[in-house]
């Protein structure tokens, strides 16, 4: 088996590489794009797991980027997700994701629950 680092979990502080944020949110969202995301959604998952990274949340950051790519790879995520209302009641909405990136996903139906939500007082929306 390959390993990617031979030391024992976890890295020591000393070792650690320190990127800025402008630097590596560009470097994710250009890696996303090479397997193609869409420019904007690509920039909506590097916003999103390189913010984790600073909240100290790794689990959810930079290092889910390979799975993400395998996944594209492999036919599991759709690139390309035909993100869809199933249906919706003025207060409500059911989203079909397509398999897409779920940061992107959960993004649009955001937007769709802060719309409705700014209409009629409160929203739920499901994905």
């Amino acid at each position: 088996m390959t390993r990617l680092y031979e030391k024992t979990v976890p890295i020591p502080p000393e070792e650690y590489v320190r990127v800025d944020y402008e630097s590596l949110k560009n470097y994710v969202a250009t890696v996303l794009a090479s397997y193609n995301v869409p420019k904007e959604d690509a920039q909506i998952v590097a916003d999103v797991i390189v913010t984790a990274d600073l909240m100290g949340i790794e689990s959810h950051g930079v290092q889910r980027l390979r799975r993400y790519t395998t996944g594209i790879q492999v036919g599991s995520v759709n690139p390309k997700a035909n993100i869809k209302v199933i249906s919706e009641s003025a207060s409500t909405a059911l989203i079909d994701g397509g398999s897409g990136l779920g940061h992107v996903i959960a993004y649009k139906a955001m937007e769709i629950a802060v719309k409705k939500a700014s209409e009629v007082g409160v929203s739920a929306v499901g994905v």
